[in-house]
Order: C-alpha cells, then structure tokens, then sequence
C-alpha cells in the first residue's frame, strides 16, 4: 500500500504532513481504488481529511466499487465527517457500481442524523439503485423492521 494511504488510514497526520511536503500524489490509489481521503474518512481522521483536501484531492474519487469517501464516511455512521465532505463539495447523489447512493445507506442504518444532513444537501430520495430501490423504501423498509422488532420484544 502506498505510504500516503497508509499514514491516512493510520491517522498519522505528521506522516500525512510530510509525504505531502515531499511530494506525494495525494490522489494515488491503491489496487482497491483507495485513496487518502477515502481511507481518512472512513476512519475518522478528520484533520487528514482537512488536509488532502486542501492538498487538492478529488473529494469525489471512487473506489472501484464506485464509493466515494462519502459513502464510506456514511458507513461507519461519522456524522462529522459526512458535515465535512458535503461543505467540501461532495455530491450527496454519487452511487456505487450498483446504483447504491450515500442516502440509501444511512437510510437502511436508521441514522437519522446523517439523513438529516444528507437530505438539506439535496440528497435525492426518489434516486434508485439498480434493483429499483430508492432511499425513501429503503428507509421505508428500516421502519417497519423496527416496530416489528419492538413488537416482538413486547411479547
């Protein structure tokens, strides 16, 4: 794995600092697609994040599943980060290989802090993947198991 990557993923931000400064293509990726943002942000790592971007990383660079550091902020549920990559200009519609979008994802956690931020960016909740679901009967569908689930505890 490249050093910058590594160090991102790692959270060392004096390592992130020095490879920038001794030239480092912040936009190289790994055999996965992985860059240092992706990896700082599915991390957490929100300083680093800060950093590669204002080091001119591509806030919208795909994996190659087709994720952006967005969704995989998304995924490990960091609202700040979502907060962070959005004021960067990441497009809240971007989908994955599989038509899968940011919105879809937190839907389906029942993160309703990260759909809050992700709707007032203009996330599109009609956007469908491709199996037809959008982000509406995703959420749809995590209401529904809830109040079951909450049923079944009941009994």
């Amino acid at each position: 794995m490249e050093d910058l990557i590594m160090a991102a993923l790692s959270g060392k931000e004096t390592g992130v600092r020095a490879l920038l400064a001794a030239g480092a293509d912040v936009n190289q990726a790994d055999d996965n697609g992985w860059t240092a943002l992706g990896s700082a942000a599915a991390r957490g790592h929100e300083q680093i994040v800060e950093r590669v971007l204002a080091a001119g990383a591509h806030v919208d660079r795909p994996d190659i599943r087709g994720r952006t550091a967005l969704m995989r902020a998304v995924d490990d549920r960091r609202a700040g980060m979502v907060e962070l990559l959005l004021t960067a200009g990441a497009n809240v519609n971007a989908a994955d290989r599989r038509g899968r979008t940011a919105l879809m994802t937190a839907a389906l956690g029942g993160d309703r802090k990260i759909v809050d931020l992700l709707l007032t960016a203009g996330a599109d909740v009609y956007q469908a993947d491709a199996t037809g679901w959008s982000a509406l009967a995703c959420r749809a569908v995590e209401e529904a198991s809830t109040r079951s689930a909450a049923g079944s505890a009941e009994l």
